[in-house]
Protein backbone atom coordinates (compact mmCIF):
# COMPACT_ATOMS: atom_id res chain seq x y z
CA UNK A 1 0.00 0.00 0.00
CA UNK A 2 0.99 3.65 -0.34
CA UNK A 3 1.18 6.07 2.56
CA UNK A 4 -0.57 9.20 1.37
CA UNK A 5 -1.55 11.42 -1.54
CA UNK A 6 -1.21 8.70 -4.13
CA UNK A 7 -3.42 6.12 -5.79
CA UNK A 8 -3.76 2.58 -4.40
CA UNK A 9 -5.46 0.46 -7.06
CA UNK A 10 -5.39 -2.64 -4.88
CA UNK A 11 -6.65 -2.40 -1.30
CA UNK A 12 -7.13 1.04 0.23
CA UNK A 13 -5.61 4.50 0.45
CA UNK A 14 -5.23 6.57 3.59
CA UNK A 15 -6.57 9.96 2.58
CA UNK A 16 -7.25 12.35 -0.21
CA UNK A 17 -6.91 10.00 -3.14
CA UNK A 18 -8.98 7.50 -5.08
CA UNK A 19 -9.34 3.85 -4.03
CA UNK A 20 -10.90 1.88 -6.88
CA UNK A 21 -10.74 -1.36 -4.90
CA UNK A 22 -12.36 -1.46 -1.46
CA UNK A 23 -13.23 1.81 0.24
CA UNK A 24 -12.05 5.37 0.67
CA UNK A 25 -11.85 7.25 3.93
CA UNK A 26 -13.54 10.52 3.08
CA UNK A 27 -14.36 13.05 0.44
CA UNK A 28 -13.99 10.80 -2.58
CA UNK A 29 -15.98 8.31 -4.56
CA UNK A 30 -16.11 4.63 -3.62
CA UNK A 31 -17.46 2.74 -6.62
CA UNK A 32 -17.43 -0.58 -4.80
CA UNK A 33 -18.91 -0.56 -1.28
CA UNK A 34 -20.05 2.71 0.25
CA UNK A 35 -19.02 6.30 0.80
CA UNK A 36 -19.23 8.16 4.07
CA UNK A 37 -20.87 11.41 3.07
CA UNK A 38 -21.55 13.94 0.35
CA UNK A 39 -20.84 11.67 -2.59
CA UNK A 40 -22.63 9.11 -4.70
CA UNK A 41 -22.64 5.40 -3.84
CA UNK A 42 -23.99 3.55 -6.88
CA UNK A 43 -23.93 0.20 -5.07
CA UNK A 44 -25.54 0.17 -1.63
CA UNK A 45 -26.74 3.42 -0.11
CA UNK A 46 -25.72 6.99 0.58
CA UNK A 47 -26.29 8.82 3.82
CA UNK A 48 -27.99 12.03 2.77
CA UNK A 49 -28.54 14.60 0.10
CA UNK A 50 -27.82 12.42 -2.89
CA UNK A 51 -29.53 9.86 -5.05
CA UNK A 52 -29.57 6.18 -4.06
CA UNK A 53 -30.46 4.10 -7.12
CA UNK A 54 -30.28 0.88 -5.14
CA UNK A 55 -32.27 0.65 -1.93
CA UNK A 56 -33.67 3.86 -0.48
CA UNK A 57 -32.81 7.49 0.11
CA UNK A 58 -33.27 9.30 3.38
CA UNK A 59 -34.97 12.51 2.35
CA UNK A 60 -35.52 15.10 -0.31
CA UNK A 61 -34.52 12.95 -3.26
CA UNK A 62 -35.98 10.35 -5.55
CA UNK A 63 -36.09 6.67 -4.59
CA UNK A 64 -36.80 4.73 -7.77
CA UNK A 65 -36.86 1.39 -5.97
CA UNK A 66 -38.81 1.17 -2.72
CA UNK A 67 -40.37 4.30 -1.30
CA UNK A 68 -39.67 7.94 -0.65
CA UNK A 69 -40.44 9.79 2.53
CA UNK A 70 -42.15 12.92 1.30
CA UNK A 71 -42.55 15.45 -1.47
CA UNK A 72 -40.97 13.37 -4.18
CA UNK A 73 -41.93 10.73 -6.67
CA UNK A 74 -42.11 7.06 -5.71
CA UNK A 75 -42.33 4.96 -8.86
CA UNK A 76 -42.33 1.76 -6.85
CA UNK A 77 -44.76 1.32 -3.96
CA UNK A 78 -46.49 4.39 -2.61
CA UNK A 79 -45.93 8.06 -1.98
CA UNK A 80 -46.90 9.89 1.16
CA UNK A 81 -48.55 13.00 -0.17
CA UNK A 82 -48.74 15.60 -2.91
CA UNK A 83 -46.92 13.66 -5.57
CA UNK A 84 -47.56 11.02 -8.17
CA UNK A 85 -47.55 7.32 -7.32
CA UNK A 86 -47.47 5.33 -10.56
CA UNK A 87 -47.45 2.05 -8.67
CA UNK A 88 -50.01 1.39 -5.96
CA UNK A 89 -51.84 4.35 -4.48
CA UNK A 90 -51.36 7.98 -3.59
CA UNK A 91 -52.72 9.61 -0.50
CA UNK A 92 -54.43 12.70 -1.83
CA UNK A 93 -54.64 15.32 -4.54
CA UNK A 94 -52.75 13.44 -7.21
CA UNK A 95 -53.24 10.79 -9.84
CA UNK A 96 -52.70 7.06 -9.21
CA UNK A 97 -52.40 5.36 -12.59
CA UNK A 98 -51.88 1.95 -11.00
CA UNK A 99 -54.46 0.42 -8.70
CA UNK A 100 -57.33 2.47 -7.56
CA UNK A 101 -57.50 5.06 -10.14
CA UNK A 102 -58.86 1.85 -11.65
CA UNK A 103 -61.63 1.83 -9.06
CA UNK A 104 -62.54 5.25 -7.78
CA UNK A 105 -61.01 8.59 -6.90
CA UNK A 106 -61.96 10.64 -3.90
CA UNK A 107 -62.62 14.05 -5.36
CA UNK A 108 -61.63 16.54 -7.98
CA UNK A 109 -59.61 14.22 -10.17
CA UNK A 110 -60.10 11.83 -13.04
CA UNK A 111 -61.29 8.26 -12.48
CA UNK A 112 -60.83 6.28 -15.68
CA UNK A 113 -62.35 3.19 -14.10
CA UNK A 114 -65.62 3.21 -12.19
CA UNK A 115 -67.01 6.32 -10.55
CA UNK A 116 -65.94 9.90 -10.06
CA UNK A 117 -67.21 11.97 -7.19
CA UNK A 118 -67.97 15.27 -8.86
CA UNK A 119 -66.97 17.77 -11.46
CA UNK A 120 -64.68 15.58 -13.53
CA UNK A 121 -64.87 13.02 -16.29
CA UNK A 122 -65.66 9.34 -15.69
CA UNK A 123 -65.04 7.40 -18.89
CA UNK A 124 -66.17 4.16 -17.30
CA UNK A 125 -69.57 3.92 -15.66
CA UNK A 126 -71.33 7.12 -14.68
CA UNK A 127 -70.62 10.71 -13.79
CA UNK A 128 -72.30 12.72 -11.09
CA UNK A 129 -73.10 15.89 -12.95
CA UNK A 130 -72.03 18.45 -15.48
CA UNK A 131 -69.58 16.32 -17.43
CA UNK A 132 -69.49 13.63 -20.07
CA UNK A 133 -70.09 9.95 -19.33
CA UNK A 134 -69.25 7.85 -22.40
CA UNK A 135 -70.25 4.66 -20.62
CA UNK A 136 -73.70 4.34 -19.06
CA UNK A 137 -75.60 7.55 -18.39
CA UNK A 138 -75.14 11.19 -17.57
CA UNK A 139 -77.09 13.14 -15.02
CA UNK A 140 -77.92 16.26 -16.96
CA UNK A 141 -76.95 18.67 -19.66
CA UNK A 142 -74.39 16.57 -21.50
CA UNK A 143 -74.12 13.86 -24.10
CA UNK A 144 -74.65 10.15 -23.37
CA UNK A 145 -73.60 8.09 -26.37
CA UNK A 146 -74.79 4.85 -24.81
CA UNK A 147 -78.30 4.52 -23.38
CA UNK A 148 -80.27 7.68 -22.66
CA UNK A 149 -79.78 11.33 -21.82
CA UNK A 150 -81.64 13.29 -19.20
CA UNK A 151 -82.45 16.47 -21.07
CA UNK A 152 -81.54 18.89 -23.77
CA UNK A 153 -78.90 16.88 -25.61
CA UNK A 154 -78.49 14.13 -28.16
CA UNK A 155 -79.08 10.44 -27.39
CA UNK A 156 -77.77 8.29 -30.23
CA UNK A 157 -78.96 5.10 -28.55
CA UNK A 158 -82.52 4.64 -27.29
CA UNK A 159 -84.73 7.63 -26.51
CA UNK A 160 -84.31 11.33 -25.82
CA UNK A 161 -86.40 13.28 -23.37
CA UNK A 162 -87.09 16.50 -25.22
CA UNK A 163 -86.17 18.85 -27.96
CA UNK A 164 -83.38 16.96 -29.69
CA UNK A 165 -82.73 14.20 -32.19
CA UNK A 166 -83.04 10.49 -31.39
CA UNK A 167 -81.49 8.46 -34.19
CA UNK A 168 -82.55 5.21 -32.57
CA UNK A 169 -86.19 4.63 -31.63
CA UNK A 170 -88.46 7.62 -31.20
CA UNK A 171 -88.45 11.30 -30.31
CA UNK A 172 -91.03 12.94 -28.11
CA UNK A 173 -91.63 16.24 -29.85
CA UNK A 174 -90.58 18.74 -32.43
CA UNK A 175 -87.59 17.01 -33.95
CA UNK A 176 -86.72 14.31 -36.43
CA UNK A 177 -86.70 10.60 -35.54
CA UNK A 178 -84.89 8.69 -38.28
CA UNK A 179 -85.80 5.35 -36.73
CA UNK A 180 -89.47 4.63 -36.02
CA UNK A 181 -91.85 7.54 -35.78
CA UNK A 182 -92.03 11.27 -35.19
CA UNK A 183 -94.75 12.75 -33.08
CA UNK A 184 -95.34 16.14 -34.66
CA UNK A 185 -94.23 19.03 -36.80
CA UNK A 186 -91.88 17.27 -39.21
CA UNK A 187 -91.97 15.16 -42.36
CA UNK A 188 -91.86 11.34 -42.40
CA UNK A 189 -90.38 10.59 -45.81
CA UNK A 190 -91.52 6.99 -45.46
CA UNK A 191 -95.30 7.03 -45.91
CA UNK A 192 -97.29 9.24 -48.25
CA UNK A 193 -96.04 12.63 -49.38
CA UNK A 194 -99.08 14.98 -49.48
CA UNK A 195 -102.83 14.74 -49.84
Amino acid sequence: MLGATYVNIGDRLGTACVNIGDRLGAAYVNICDRLGATYINISDRIGAAYVNIGDRLGAAYVNIDDRLGATNVNIGDRLGATNVNIGDRIGATNVNIGDRIGDRLGAAYVNIGDILGAAFVNIGDRLGDAYVNIGDWLGAAYVKIGDRLGAAYVNIGDGLGTAYVNIGDRLSASYVNIGDRLSAAYAIAYAHFFT
